[in-house]
């Protein structure tokens, strides 16, 4: 149909009237269409409306905090359990924990070094407090034996008979009894090498945690995975959930929380967190703790998600909310 169209076409003015939009706002038909609801007496049903949303946006609530706990509660239980009851059975079997072959990393091995350090000196120190004990006791018993001595010599001489005396021997003879006994420094050494063994089974055990954690971490990962895919709807009410949260806020809140979110990932004391977070990730994967790794990423990661969060602020905050954007520069200021 255009195809016919001359060059010096113009559009006539009862033309273009006809795709005029309307000079009375959207918002005013619905003020109208209120004030009819209450005229004609059908505003109950407007009140319905707004109960039923209320009671739909609780359900949404409930159904979202519920498969946040069950997603939380099955994933930890499943890192636990398949660790206790799969991973370690199955690795012990294949390694001799035993064994006092199994060589150690260097993080571990300071830490048995330091565990055999202090159990050899609580050992020594138990020992040399017993000893003080039995000495006191001992000295006790040896002063109420003498005063026995004086007071049944005193009576022999009193009575002056003959069938006494071979009483007064009696404890001389219990005296001289001599009983093996090991010496000190001999049970100190068989205490201290018991606690030794024992600190190496434990820490051979400890060493084998990191291939233990990680083949649990995983089997987590995928029951995760796996929640997810199947949960599709119950993400979407999460979603909804968290979104009618954070845009139920007001602008100094959502100013304040973006302010310690930054803080905490990439303020001023960012770098001892980041450095506690990559120490407790090393323990739990049994991984020699590394200091230029570790610098690498605290130098690098944390100015990525400073330049991520300014982006964020002034290309999205800007447009969504400016009244928290300038809050936020305001206080950072």
């Amino acid at each position: 149909m255009f195809k016919n169209k001359p060059k010096n076409f113009k559009r006539s003015p009862q033309q273009s009237t006809a795709v005029e939009k309307s000079i009375l706002p959207g918002s005013f038909f619905k003020a109208f269409d209120r004030v009819k609801r209450n005229l004609s007496g059908s505003y109950s049903d407007y009140e319905k409306d707004i109960v039923e949303e209320l009671r739909q946006s609780r359900e949404r609530i409930n159904q979202a905090l519920r498969y946040i706990i069950i997603l939380m509660v099955s994933v930890i239980a499943v890192q636990f359990l398949s660790k206790a009851f799969i991973f370690s059975p199955m690795i012990n079997s294949l390694v001799d924990t035993n064994s006092m072959t199994i060589k150690f990393s260097p993080a571990i091995e300071e830490k048995a070094f330091k565990a055999l350090q202090a159990a050899k000196e609580r050992i020594e120190f138990d020992y040399m407090i017993k000893s003080i004990v039995l000495e006191e006791t001992r000295f006790k018993q040896e002063a109420v034996s003498k005063e026995a001595n004086k007071s049944e010599v005193t009576k022999s001489e009193s009575v002056k008979s003959e069938g006494n005396k071979p009483e007064l021997g009696k404890p001389e003879e219990k005296n001289n009894v001599k009983i093996e006994k090991k010496s000190p420094s001999e049970e100190v050494e068989a205490l201290i090498q018991q606690e030794s063994v024992r600190i190496l089974k434990r820490y051979n055990e400890e060493s084998l945690n990191g291939v233990k954690n990680l083949l649990a971490d995983l089997t987590a990962a995928f029951v995760f995975y796996l929640f997810l895919l199947s949960g599709r709807k119950e993400i979407r009410t999460i979603k909804e959930f968290l979104d009618e949260i954070l845009y139920s806020l007001n602008d100094n809140a959502k100013a304040f929380l973006i302010i310690i979110s930054t803080d905490t990932f990439v303020g001023f004391h960012s770098s001892e967190g980041w450095d506690a977070l990559l120490t407790v990730v090393f323990e739990h994967f049994g991984l020699p703790e590394n200091k230029v790794l570790a610098q690498s990423f605290i130098s690098t990661v944390p100015v990525f998600l400073d330049g991520l969060f300014k982006f964020w602020i002034f290309q999205y905050l800007t447009q969504a909310s400016p009244a928290t954007a300038t809050i936020y520069r305001e206080m950072n200021e």
